[in-house]
């Protein structure tokens, strides 16, 4: 096991709602505000009553609210739900006339987005290192801009071997997969 290494809780269990110990909204079914929620008591500070540590916790639940307002109105619904209230998906899904396997796909993406997010904040607060992660060629390129500007202007009817075949003409990129693309636009 490697020295150092970083052990951590759930984020969102942390300034959030523990469906173990329950909480103010275990049974609050109507839609809450992303206020409401951090203003009705929720406190992460209960392990160390440190007044440095509640100022860090403040700005940790401010920095977390401000992300969750960044994501789609679903999404924040289905993060809140999930996350803070402890709803199960099937729950959700009865709740919101969605198929499980499209609750599944928005919190993947929710999550994957507040990450990207929240990854700048958390090194500046917590000095932690980025893990390894599948680099993106187009973000790596020098021409990230103008292959955005590319995938743009797609049709939505038409195919990638067009783009596929300008980017790797023009810009030297070889893309294997329209998938490099299509997870280009969806994620980055």
């Amino acid at each position: 096991m490697a020295k150092n290494r970083l052990i951590f809780q759930n984020w969102l269990v942390e300034i959030g709602y523990d469906p173990k110990l329950g909480g103010p909204h275990k049974n609050k079914i109507e839609q809450i505000s992303i206020d409401e929620l951090f203003d009705s008591g929720f406190d992460i500070t209960h392990e160390i009553p440190d007044s440095q540590q509640t100022n860090r916790s403040e700005i940790i639940q401010q920095a977390v609210k401000d992300v969750l307002e960044r994501l789609t109105d679903d999404e924040r619904e289905f993060i809140i739900r999930f996350h803070f209230m402890g709803e199960k998906y099937i729950e959700i899904a009865e709740k919101s006339d969605r198929e499980l396997y499209s609750l599944v796909s928005m919190h993947n993406i929710a999550i994957k987005k507040l990450k990207r997010y929240l990854k700048q904040f958390v090194k500046e607060q917590f000095d932690v290192a980025e893990s390894k992660q599948i680099r993106c060629l187009i973000c790596d390129s020098e021409h990230k801009d103008a292959i955005d500007k590319l995938i743009a202007c797609k049709p939505f009817n038409a195919t990638w071997k067009k783009i596929i075949g300008h980017v790797a003409k023009r810009y030297n990129i070889k893309i294997k997969s329209p998938q490099i693309l299509i997870g280009h636009e969806k994620y980055h």
